[in-house]
């Protein structure tokens, strides 16, 4: 709130009715002393309030950022599994291939049972000899 010329004179003016022209200088000197005393705890008040927000905010700001560095490491992880589940079929598909067994229209599963089948006949063929 900011006292315009006028209202500073009417302020004085009346100042000088009610207190005199002896107490006047007297009375605005404490006056003074008070509002800037008001101000230096305004000021600390200000500060203090500052520290808790900023003291709270960050492990706010820790708790609701950290589901999403969760989601990003889900992320991160569900495409090394599907990059390590592809390695994995390119593996199984090579094996098969080189046992003799054809890979085309089957699915792993299927693939898996032929490799396993063949592996155990020849087990069971060097077992008879």
């Amino acid at each position: 709130m900011e006292l315009g010329l006028f209202e500073l004179l009417v302020v004085l003016i009346l100042g000088i009715l009610i207190l005199g022209p002896e107490k006047l200088p007297e009375f605005a000197q404490t006056l003074g002393k008070y509002v800037r005393e008001f101000n230096k705890l305004r000021q600390m008040l200000e500060s203090e309030i500052k520290k808790e927000i900023t003291s709270v905010e960050k492990p706010l700001k820790e708790i609701t950022e950290a589901p999403k560095d969760k989601d990003k490491k889900a992320k991160v992880s569900r495409r090394r599994a599907v990059g390590l589940r592809k390695d994995v079929d390119e593996e199984i598909k090579g094996l098969a291939e080189d046992l003799g067994i054809s890979t085309e229209g089957k699915t792993r599963k299927e693939i898996i049972a032929e490799i396993r089948a063949k592996v155990k006949g020849e087990e069971d063929d060097r077992g008879a000899k």
